[in-house]
């Protein structure tokens, strides 16, 4: 297969764009630096094609034409099918990543469902809760107050009998 220089600049000025494009999809930054070097590599093939002045304009073209293609992809490419599938739709300021609901469980009583060795279950007011306990194995029915709640964490601790 023989190139022209003309034929290599359109090949790169054509998978240069495609290549950033395809970053959207698989991302990484592997694809689209490779794109970016496809598009100077055509704008140093463009000065052999085209001499120094039209060498010039191409570079000029690309840089041009890669900001219009940039921004137009900005602008439109989140509302596309696929955008939609790979941008967040709604604002994420109300995104919690753990249910904080366990707070109201710290002071509360309950007893060991299972032995905590030193993590088991708790029935704490009716409901089963995933413990852990403060220091080592408890059995089976020894009576416990959950003393802390970190995260998703809830630490309990043996109530000694009176």
């Amino acid at each position: 297969m023989n190139l022209d220089a003309q034929s290599l600049y359109w090949i790169l000025v054509a998978a240069g764009f495609f290549l950033i494009a395809v970053e959207i999809f698989i991302p990484g930054g592997f694809l689209g630096a490779i794109g970016v070097f496809a598009i100077i590599g055509a704008g140093v093939v463009g000065f052999n094609v085209f001499g120094a002045q039209g060498g010039l304009l191409s570079g000029l073209g690309l840089f041009i034409g890669g900001t219009i293609f940039l921004g137009l992809w900005i602008k439109y490419a989140p509302k596309s099918f696929f955008g939609k599938w790979f941008t967040l739709q709604e604002d994420g300021r109300d995104y919690k990543s753990f249910d904080d609901s366990q707070q109201v469980l710290v002071g509360k009583n309950g007893h060991a469902h299972s032995d905590l060795r030193p993590s088991g279950i708790a029935l704490i007011e009716g409901k089963k809760v995933d413990v852990v306990s403060e220091a080592g194995f408890v059995e089976h029915g020894t009576p416990l107050k959950v003393i802390e709640v970190v995260g998703s964490r809830v630490v309990v601790r043996a109530i000694e009998a009176e």
